[in-house]
């Protein structure tokens, strides 16, 4: 039942509040998804055109795209802008590209929005049919009774009143199952409840009513058509895609799927979705409080509230922002410090493309602002800060930096993999060990040294390298850049961004050198605030439970603390030389 959900969440997070050493997952999760492919050009591109043939100026579009850039608020990884259907700009920012599948987070939520739709329009399914009913196979006596009233339509408007949510997948393998024995915090209807297990059980339908997953049902209704290839999409432990998360495609093709909303439903003259169903999807079903932002709540898709516009949103700035009256089109993949539509995205988008005139009237082309606007395209390629000098790597090359025993402990949960990337896909570090320098001065090569792994990142300067690095079997592309920060009165600290490329998420280190020694200080963005306020929530509801109540340390700033350990560690090292003394017996090799 739902307390023993509970008590299997409450026991993970308990780990990352409590524990000393490595956090140990509560189920073994085997890799979940392929390597990244090198970048690639998206199949079937669409159709490119100055931004005054269609209506807008190449410095407004400069202007939004520096907006991007300079807002600190934000992190920008790609951009794409259209209108009428033509590309007018691409945009990658630092190590990022265009041509790698990057992760969409909720924002596929809409993508299994047009498959159920593409299931009622075929007669395959009903809005109002039980979900009971449709996994007779799998309901007990007792979901039948509790769940008897949970229609289709409910986990569409996410007000489905289940209380299994994301957090309890990674501590449980039959998704279906806990859902379906879940307690119910409302009744069907009631209460919007944005719950990512939704839209999992819609995924399970598909592959219930079809016999075929997601990837596949939607390869000749929507890939095909649409040129799109490529695409990666997790899976739960029992084979079914997750739905609501879990789907890696390049931005420009996410952007396809956009479109073919803004163009209700038709593709190159053939209809692939009803248009009835892209109206009540794009039609606030719910209304909602401000505090998520500005938009309501159709059909897994986001509905603006004070202008026409309809949104595909994920988690830290994954977003398709589509205004119908005037066919402009903004795709933008991000590691912003948002969950929903608070960041200054959303602000400096109605800057620029809110109040476009609805029709596109051609405007006269102008050479020298389009050569501008792809001028700065290309600059914002360029990783670091425009200031920022080269690190003196002569002096730190062939140098080895240890955790020293004594702090091993503290040094447990540290790893390269950012802490949110660990959380989602259930691997966690086992510790640092030490931080070496290895190349030349012309490719530098960061060594880090986990417990269990050892990764080797050359750095570049001003424009990244790439390398592939595993992690517990999960395979991830980086981008690696490095520079120089100056301290008053110090040495200079030496800074490296590892930009996970198909994430949302970084590694940032600084690490300053002297006394023999370093100091690396570790964070990521998005950062610890984030974690915080999530864990803040599941802790209240967790707590609630007056079964669970005893488990403890809990309060917001124990909360604070731990998360800043875990996502803000600080490690002293100490220099490796020939006269270092052996480590006591028994400890574990630092190549172990």
């Amino acid at each position: 039942m739902a307390l023993s959900t509970d008590r299997a969440a409450f026991k993970l997070v308990r780990r990352f509040l409590v524990s000393k050493g490595p956090i140990v997952p509560v189920v073994d999760t085997p890799p979940q998804k392929p390597s990244c492919p090198p970048p690639r050009a998206v199949y079937l591109p669409l159709p490119r055109a100055t931004p005054e043939s269609q209506g807008i100026l190449s410095d407004s579009l400069a202007g939004f795209l520096a907006a991007l850039r300079d807002d600190r608020t934000l992190d920008p990884h790609a951009v794409v802008v259209l209108r009428n259907g033509r590309v007018l700009s691409t945009a990658s920012f630092g190590a990022y590209d265009l041509g790698i599948p990057h992760v969409t987070h909720s924002a596929a939520k809409s993508i299994v929005s047009l498959a159920i739709g593409m299931l009622v329009d075929e007669d395959r399914l009903s809005l109002d049919d039980r979900v009971v009913e449709i996994f007779a196979d799998r309901a007990t006596p007792f979901a039948r009774l509790t769940h008897r009233n949970l229609t289709v339509r409910h986990l569409l408007t996410m007000t489905s009143g289940v209380v299994y949510n994301e957090v309890a997948s990674v501590t449980e393998t039959d998704w279906v199952g806990r859902y379906l024995e879940s307690v119910r915090l409302s009744e069907p209807g009631a209460v919007f409840f944005y719950n990512s297990m939704n839209t999992y059980l819609l995924s399970a339908i598909v592959k219930q009513v079809t016999g075929q997953g997601l990837v596949d049902f939607l390869q000749p209704r929507l890939w095909e058509p649409l040129g799109i290839t490529g695409i990666f999409w997790e899976r739960c432990p029992k084979g079914i895609e997750k739905g609501g998360w879990g789907l890696y495609i390049r931005l420009e093709d996410l952007a396809k799927v956009g479109q073919l909303v803004l163009q209700q439903g038709v593709w190159n003259g053939r209809r692939l979705i009803s248009e009835a169903w892209l109206r009540d999807a794009t039609t606030a079903q719910r209304k909602l409080d401000e505090e998520l932002g500005g938009f309501d709540y159709g059909f897994h898709t986001w509905v603006g509230r004070t202008r026409p516009s309809f949104l595909f949103n994920g988690m830290f700035g994954q977003n398709v922002l589509g205004f119908p009256e005037t066919g402009v089109l903004v795709a933008v993949n991000a590691g912003n410090h948002e969950m929903f539509q608070q960041s200054r995205f959303f602000v400096h988008a109605e800057r620029w493309f809110g109040a476009l005139p609805a029709q596109s009237v051609r405007l006269a082309e102008d050479p020298r602002a389009l050569a501008g606007l792809r001028a700065l395209e290309e600059s914002l390629r360029r990783c670091g800060p425009e200031d920022a000098a080269d690190f003196p790597w002569p002096d730190v090359l062939g140098r080895r930096f240890l955790v020293p025993h004594e702090s091993r402990e503290a040094a447990s949960t540290v790893g390269l993999l950012p802490f949110f990337l660990q959380g989602m896909q259930n691997h966690y570090a086992k510790g640092l060990r030490g931080l070496s320098f290895e190349g030349s001065a012309e490719v530098p090569v960061l060594v880090v040294e986990e417990a269990d792994e050892t990764h080797r990142l050359p750095v570049g300067y001003r424009t990244a390298r790439t390398t592939e690095l595993v992690f517990r079997g999960e395979p991830f592309r980086v981008g690696v850049a490095g520079w120089r920060e100056d301290e008053p009165g110090g040495p200079p600290a030496l800074c490296i961004r590892v930009s996970f490329l198909e994430a949302a998420n970084s590694r940032m280190l600084r690490i300053v050198f002297r006394d023999g020694g370093a100091v690396a200080h570790w964070t990521e963005i998005p950062g610890k605030d984030l974690l915080v306020r999530g864990l803040e929530l599941l802790r209240v509801r967790v707590t609630d439970n007056p079964l669970l109540k005893r488990a403890g340390r809990a309060g917001s700033t124990y909360l604070r603390d731990r998360v800043e350990k875990l996502l803000e560690p600080v490690t002293k090292l100490v220099e490796e030389t020939e006269e270092r003394p052996a480590e006591p017996a028994g400890s574990p090799s630092i190549r172990s």
